[in-house]
């Protein structure tokens, strides 16, 4: 009797082991692809963080122009009033596009530019937004529900120092838009989009540096 059971759980044990393997070798697989693919889009910005910081950068600068204008208004120069009204709408139009983009669900995959600090919303101020350092980024990765960008780097002389190109699939079938930059210090970072929020395209900008 004792024999018999001894067969009997060595037999098990030799089938368990021979199932098992196939489970092992299948977890070892997803844990090598998931590694890949975690390397790989790190590689390209988040799109729907970086639209956000950017549009959030924007509105403070109008924010800012606007106090300016006020101020210069109301110490006589009345002819600088069509160009408030501007301004502000211009604002208004961002301020409404951020919102729409706070609405959507942030999607695994990019690597996030760095996020402003909490003074930046309590007390807003232009410059408060994190510049991003382009030197470890290929480029953005396109997110759902974000419109096609187009992408232009100026420097600090206002020359167009680097460019997106179109929207293109990875084989990991990401939508991405590499950035082609050539530059090298402090930039900024123009994100050109249609909305239906204006007639005109719809930019937002954001400080960006390369090693």
């Amino acid at each position: 009797m004792k024999t018999m059971n001894y067969f009997f759980l060595l037999s098990l044990l030799i089938v368990g082991q021979s199932c098992s393997e196939p489970e092992l070798n299948n977890v070892e697989l997803l844990a090598t692809d998931l590694s890949y693919s975690k390397t790989y889009q790190s590689e390209y910005l988040n799109g729907l963080e970086l639209y956000i910081n950017a549009a959030i950068n924007t509105q403070l600068k109008l924010k800012k122009q606007i106090a300016q204008l006020k101020e210069a208004i109301d110490g006589g120069q009345k002819d600088l009033t069509p160009k408030l009204e501007v301004a502000q709408k211009n604002e208004a139009n961002v301020l409404e596009y951020l919102n729409n983009l706070r609405e959507y669900r942030a999607p695994k995959g990019g690597k996030f530019p760095p996020r402003p600090p909490r003074g930046c919303f309590i007390e807003p101020e232009t410059g408060c937004i994190p510049e991003i350092n382009l030197s470890i980024f290929r480029g953005i990765q396109i997110t759902k529900n974000l419109e096609e960008p187009e992408v232009v780097i100026r420097d600090t002389k206002n020359r167009v120092v680097g460019k997106g190109d179109k929207i293109s699939l990875t084989k990991e079938g990401l939508k991405v838009v590499t950035l082609d930059a050539d530059f090298k210090g402090d930039a900024t970072l123009f994100i050109s989009v249609k909305t239906e929020l204006s007639r005109n395209d719809m930019v937002l900008e954001i400080p960006v540096v390369r090693n």
